[in-house]
C-alpha cells in the first residue's frame, strides 16, 4: 500500500482498474470485460507488461475471494506477451569473475543461484534453493 501525497492510501496499479470497474459487483467480471479493459488500456498506450500488473492484482485478489468463499469462480484472464522479458544477465565468464571478486563467504553454492539461477542453473538452482542447500 502506497500513500498519495495528500496522504490517502492506494494500491499500486490498482487505480485503472478502479475507474474501469467502478460500479460493478466482482461477481459480474467476465473474460469479455476483461478483454475491453485490455483494448482500453491499449488505447492509452499503456505498456503490456503494466496492463498484465494490472490484470494480475486483479486476479490475485478474485482468487483469494474465491479461496475465502466471498466469490464461486474466476474468469480466465487473457495476458499480453511481453517484449521486453529480461534474459540471462551474465555470461559464465562473466559470473565467475563476480563470483571471485566476492567475498568468500558468499561463494558458497547456496548463495549462487541467487546470482545466476535463470540462465544456466535452471532446474539445477531450484531444486538446491528447494532443498535448503
Amino acid at each position: 500500500m502506497q500513500q498519495e501525497k495528500d496522504g490517502s492510501p492506494y494500491v499500486w496499479s490498482f487505480e485503472h482498474l478502479d475507474l474501469f470497474l467502478k460500479n460493478r459487483l466482482v461477481a459480474r467480471i467476465t473474460t469479455d470485460l476483461l478483454y475491453k479493459f485490455i483494448e482500453k488500456r491499449e488505447k492509452e498506450d499503456a505498456a503490456d507488461a503494466t496492463t498484465n500488473r494490472n490484470l494480475s492484482l486483479l486476479r490475485r485478489m478474485m482468487n483469494l475471494a474465491r479461496r475465502g468463499a466471498k466469490l464461486t469462480a474466476v474468469p480466465y484472464f487473457p495476458m499480453l506477451k511481453e517484449d521486453n522479458v529480461r534474459t540471462g544477465f551474465l555470461t559464465d565468464e562473466q559470473f565467475r569473475a563476480l563470483r571471485e571478486a566476492m567475498p568468500e563467504h558468499l561463494r558458497s553454492v547456496d548463495h549462487i543461484p541467487l546470482f545466476y539461477r535463470v540462465q544456466n542453473w535452471g532446474s539445477v538452482g531450484d531444486r538446491l534453493v528447494a532443498s535448503g542447500v
